[in-house]
């Protein structure tokens, strides 16, 4: 049981800094045709793109551009983590572990 939550609190800690990381990237605006910058943005859009896409339909962009999509992704992250945890947790009890 140890293993599967420390599985699933190291995946949701990583999508969390990838999410943050994007946003500080974001305010800095690197030169994207640089070749490595644009095979980090890549990779990290690749992983948060599922994530903020949804949350960005929903969520309009307040005044001088402000995106608040961030924010919302890890409180939902926590939030989502925190029941996988519980219900494995209670699983767990179930059968016995």
């Amino acid at each position: 049981m140890y293993f599967f939550r420390y599985i699933i609190t190291t995946v949701f800690d990583i999508l969390a800094w990838l999410i943050i990381i994007r946003a500080l990237i974001s305010w800095l605006a690197p030169d994207i045709y640089h070749p490595n910058w644009r095979n980090l943005l890549r990779i990290i859009y690749k992983f948060t793109e599922p994530i903020m896409r949804p949350i960005r339909e929903y969520l309009p962009t307040v005044g001088w551009g402000l995106d608040f999509s961030p924010l919302i992704a890890l409180l939902l992250l926590r939030i989502l983590r925190s029941f996988i945890l519980k219900m494995l947790y209670y699983l767990a009890l179930d059968l016995g572990i």
